[in-house]
């Protein structure tokens, strides 16, 4: 600009020479060849711009009001950066799929389930309440487990504080969680059909004059009344303790201990030497049985359960009475604690030490399957083959959850309901050109990768894959992951299977 005026303020100042009629004559015919040069360059500049992937958006004004064009490139549709075949039909890959004018990372693991190929889901610390990292998860499975894990993500959300997962979530057909949530969606799974669909699940308790109860939660308690059934991810003892809550309380005591003692030893008030030594043990005990005693739990009666079969979803299952008791209980080994809430009527539901009851968790939606696993999330994001999600039905309405591009994770099948996906979106990378998905973009990434039915799990900063142990999500820190209630991966059974039964003493309970 600053060139353009000294030339424009020099062409004013100076004295322009005469012209003559034959030179003007020349001068225009010159400037209509070049005009007819300028027109055919042009022409041929908008056929070279068309054979290119690249389109010219209309973006905000620039000073004297004109439109600015910005270029924006247009990503194939699919590409396969990376293909892992983890044997048997089982798959990861690393995706780019493209959508309109933005570019996702897309991670997958596929695999149909049959005799072989197994899907389950993973707890963390085996308790309902406990988080843990997806690493941890898979090394600890792997080591107790008859089953090997090749890949996994994600998978339930949580409720803060508790750490609760948020609706049905069943691991190799014990329920961990019964409730649903608002209108939800569960994927369950028995070794060869996935499903989703909005289950709702329910527990009865037969005794053997063919009388029924309603079990109103598992695992945990909401308040006094009702029947609560306790299993293996309901803690060893109920009432339970975890571990970290136990601790914290126990450091916060023994920082209240020392805080008196300095300050007596200041004010030289006390000076006993026969004072008992701070003994950690007893104040274990001491503080257990005071948090326990806090606990609603700890004054219900209690009836010992022996477990006889295999565990699932839409069975009967025997479970033999082994002894009633009230306070701290131990659950046995292969079994579960029926908690009677203060409302329960032992003179209607007559049981004795030795007899056997029925206990069934069923669901209302294809009940003549015996579902093994099984985890929640929100919202659907493919029904049907019909990509479009139902954040809005299933009352989820939060505009950041909804709209923004964040890093996700997600459950799907095929229409045969045999083949499973399960999927993770790394967030944005403006080095790279990545985008993280809205839930539009989700619905549409889960049915280009072949989901008939598809739905959202947790995801934010909860969102990782790990595959042979490595988290395929994070490039900079393959070994982190953060700690998540609820994991579902793909996996095999171990050649060897360490002997395992489910059968109970009837008179030792184990």
């Amino acid at each position: 600009l600053a060139i353009a005026l000294i030339f424009g303020f020099s062409d004013f100042t100076e004295a322009k020479p005469k012209t003559s009629k034959a030179q003007v004559k020349l001068k225009s015919k010159q400037k209509s060849k070049s005009k007819g040069k300028a027109k055919t360059s042009s022409k041929a500049k908008t056929k070279a711009k068309s054979t290119k992937k690249v389109t010219e958006v209309k973006g905000k004004k620039g000073k004297k009001g004109k439109l600015a064009k910005v270029k924006k490139v247009k990503y194939p549709s699919m590409q396969v950066n990376k293909e892992m075949d983890l044997g048997d039909g089982m798959f990861y890959k690393h995706l780019f799929v493209g959508n309109g004018y933005s570019r996702f990372s897309v991670h997958v693991l596929s695999s149909e389930l049959n005799e072989k190929n197994k899907a389950f889901v993973l707890k963390g610390a085996d308790h309902i309440d406990d988080l843990e990292r997806l690493h941890d998860m898979i090394n600890r499975n792997d080591s107790i487990e008859e089953m090997q894990v090749f890949g996994a993500t994600n998978a339930n959300f949580w409720k803060a504080y508790s750490n609760l997962p948020i609706g049905p979530t069943i691991k190799n057909g014990e329920v961990i969680q019964m409730k649903s949530y608002k209108e939800w969606n569960s994927a369950l799974w028995d070794d060869q059909h996935v499903i989703i669909d909005n289950f709702l699940i329910g527990g009865l308790l037969q005794n053997k004059y063919g009388e029924w109860k309603e079990i109103s939660f598992v695992n945990h308690r909401k308040d006094s009344s009702g029947l609560v059934f306790y299993n293996r991810f309901g803690g060893d003892t109920i009432p339970y303790m975890s571990s970290k809550e136990f601790e914290n309380a126990l450091l916060q005591i023994k920082k209240e201990i020392l805080s008196e003692t300095y300050q007596a030893q200041d004010s030289l008030e006390v000076q006993d030497s026969t004072e008992q030594e701070f003994d950690v043990a007893l104040l274990q005990n001491e503080l257990l049985d005071q948090k326990r005693i806090e606990k609603i739990e700890y004054s219900m009666p209690k009836i010992r359960l022996g477990l006889l079969d295999t565990p699932s979803l839409n069975a009967d299952l025997r479970y033999v009475v082994l002894g009633e008791t009230s306070g701290t209980c131990p659950r046995p080994r292969n079994g579960a604690i029926l908690s009677l809430g203060a409302d329960f009527d032992k003179n209607s539901f007559k049981y004795k030490v030795g007899d056997t009851v029925l206990i069934s968790f069923n669901t209302t939606t294809h009940s003549d399957l015996k579902f093994m696993n099984g985890v929640c999330g929100t919202p659907r994001l493919v029904r049907n083959g019909s990509a479009s999600h139902e954040a809005s039905k299933e009352g989820s309405k939060g505009r950041r959850f909804v709209a923004k591009q964040l890093p996700r994770t997600a459950i799907g099948t095929d229409k045969d309901g045999k083949m499973m996906y399960i999927v993770a979106v790394e967030s944005n990378s403006k080095s790279s050109g990545i985008s993280g998905a809205n839930l539009s973009n989700m619905s549409s990434i889960m049915k280009k990768i072949g989901c008939y039915d598809a739905m959202n799990l947790d995801g934010g900063g909860s969102t990782v894959m790990v595959v042979n142990g490595k988290n395929v999500t994070s490039h900079s820190r393959p070994d982190y992951s953060r700690k998540i209630s609820v994991g579902v991966c793909l996996g095999k059974k171990k050649d060897k299977l360490i002997g395992k039964t489910n059968q109970v003493d009837k008179k030792s309970g184990t």
